[in-house]
């Protein structure tokens, strides 16, 4: 978001610039779409560290 901002801003001063500018806003969010993604992914299969909030069972008939 804050690319295309900065993008619109500076595109009437630089052309070339706001095309610069808007390229980096793509690629960060289109990275953290990716980052979410995968940590979405690596949930679903159970690889990931569980979250803070979450505790292992406290029974030991309950553990892995």
């Amino acid at each position: 978001m804050v690319g295309v901002l900065a993008a619109v801003g500076i595109a009437p001063a630089a052309p070339h610039l706001s095309n610069l500018v808007l390229g980096f806003g793509t690629t960060i969010v289109l990275l953290g779409v990716a980052a979410v993604e995968f940590v979405r992914r690596q949930r679903a299969d159970g690889s990931a560290a569980p979250d803070e909030g979450e505790r292992p069972p406290c029974r030991p008939e309950d553990r892995p």
